[in-house]
């Protein structure tokens, strides 16, 4: 890590060290006032999180390798419990990029957005980049399905529709954003807008 020097500033801390660059760590406080407690002790930054429809859990994106500076592009999902000692799991371990969460409406699936990460692009020498799809899962985690697999735009903030039916994304085609819809499993992308 090069540890920049900023303008009058001298040199940045270096982010491989927690003490010295802490991470953002996730906290829950009541609404009305309080002490926040502490969610996740991941040591690394927490984003995209979001609550399950029933508010007893939370889904959010972090890159465990965040730190190392040979790893690019690399973060998973993972779940937290408020019930009792607000357990974190782990759901996906697999070298992908995984951002954007959101849970289906019975709060027992999420969608999300997936890639190959930079590193695995490096690691397997291609000459291009990766696709960027659209996938859906069981909030508890296990076999992910590709919802965008023959749709050849880049996805954004997807979404469940509130039937729990369809899968909402935008996406930009011929410079104008658009709202995108993949349907059941095995249906087309079809645009909205």
């Amino acid at each position: 890590w090069m540890n920049a020097r900023r303008d009058g500033a001298g040199y940045l801390p270096d982010p491989r060290d927690p003490q010295a660059s802490p991470p953002s760590e996730l906290y829950v406080a009541p609404r009305s006032g309080g002490v926040p407690r502490q969610l996740t002790r991941l040591g690394v930054n927490v984003q995209s999180a979001e609550w399950s429809p029933d508010s007893r859990r939370l889904v959010l994106a972090a890159d465990a390798h965040e730190r190392d500076e040979y790893t690019y592009e690399r973060a998973d999902l993972w779940t937290v419990d408020l019930e009792g000692q607000g357990q974190v799991k782990r759901l996906t371990d697999d070298g992908y990029y995984h951002r954007a969460p959101s849970w289906s409406p019975d709060g027992r699936g999420l969608v999300f957005i997936r890639s190959q990460g930079l590193s695995v692009v490096i690691a397997s020498k291609q000459n291009h980049g990766s696709p960027v799809d659209v996938f859906r899962m069981s909030a508890a985690g296990g076999t992910m399905e590709n919802l965008t697999a023959h749709w050849d735009l880049i996805p954004q903030s997807p979404g469940y529709s509130p039937d729990g039916e369809s899968v909402y994304f935008s996406g930009a085609l011929g410079g104008d954003g658009h709202l995108f819809r993949a349907g059941p499993p095995g249906g087309k992308v079809e645009r909205v807008t």
